[in-house]
């Protein structure tokens, strides 16, 4: 998900963009109609207009009428496809999967162009689906599609004019983290255990911080593979780094259990880790 700070960049440009159109006073200008409202603009700030309005809506279906008009009046060049519009593209997406309609997502991953943004639109897709528990077969193959764009991304990374190769590379792998825990987990629901390991292994491995969510769902999937020794080991150290996932105690007492037999002593474990966790919830 974007962060708050990164919609305000981007709400930033598009003033910048007007401002910048106004400015320059353009010859030619052009009018156009959103939601009944009639209003004459340069070309740039009618676009970036149209943008602001697509990011500040809040009901999906006016956001999908608006895109709707802003390509008509701003076609995209096939051949330098618009990183804005993939921009808002991603926006719709996140609107749609907040009303938990599939179809319309997979409409407009369909209408993705960059990898960045296409990776994080599957990843969010088949994030959801998997946590509902619905349509697992489908999350699958979403997720398994942004895995391999990630990977293709670590293997070929390929230089810009605002970015080196190797920071290429850096940046998929910090993708690759979050789309193969998505995978993993996706599998784990679906109880294929061993594959869901083989998965969430390297994704584990590969972190430098061994907490939060792929820590719990390494714990989880370590437990279903009864590898309970290894289960308390990523538990503890998960339990000594900041936000601690609540479900995080679940499974470490279960695995307590396990390891020992019953959960003579557990209390006492237990408060002997809480101290270490920085944010304990």
């Amino acid at each position: 998900m974007k962060s708050r700070n990164y919609l305000w960049l981007l709400l930033f440009m598009l003033t910048c963009k007007t401002l910048l159109a106004q400015t320059n006073a353009l010859p030619h200008a052009r009018s156009i109609t959103i939601n009944g409202e009639r209003i004459t603009f340069s070309n740039e700030v009618a676009e970036a207009n149209i943008e602001v309005k697509i990011l500040s809506e809040k009901n999906v279906n006016k956001k999908d009428s608006l895109y709707q008009e802003l390509i008509r009046q701003f076609p995209e060049d096939t051949l330098k496809p618009s990183r804005m519009h993939d921009f808002i593209r991603s926006d719709i997406i996140v609107s749609y999967l907040r009303e938990n309609d599939i179809a319309n997502c997979a409409r407009y991953v369909a209408l993705i162009t960059n990898n960045k943004q296409l990776v994080n639109a599957l990843n969010r897709i088949a994030w959801q689906l998997a946590e509902q528990g619905q349509n697992l077969e489908l999350a699958e193959q979403l997720s398994k599609k942004s895995v391999d764009i990630v990977n293709s991304e670590i293997n070929n990374p390929v230089a810009t004019p605002y970015i080196t190769a190797e920071l290429a590379k850096q940046r998929a792998q910090g993708s690759a983290s979050m789309c193969g825990d998505t995978y993993a987990f996706i599998l784990y629901k679906e109880g294929k255990y061993t594959d869901a390991l083989q998965v969430i292994k390297p994704v584990y491995d590969n972190i430098k911080t061994k907490g939060g969510a792929i820590a719990l769902h390494y714990v989880q999937i370590l437990c279903v593979n009864n590898d309970y020794e290894m289960a308390k080991k990523v538990a503890e150290t998960a339990m000594m780094v900041d936000n601690v996932p609540r479900e995080l105690e679940v499974e470490l007492k279960k695995v307590y259990i396990k390891v020992n037999g019953d959960e003579k002593g557990y209390d006492e474990y237990l408060s002997r880790l809480k101290p270490i966790a920085k944010d304990y919830e």
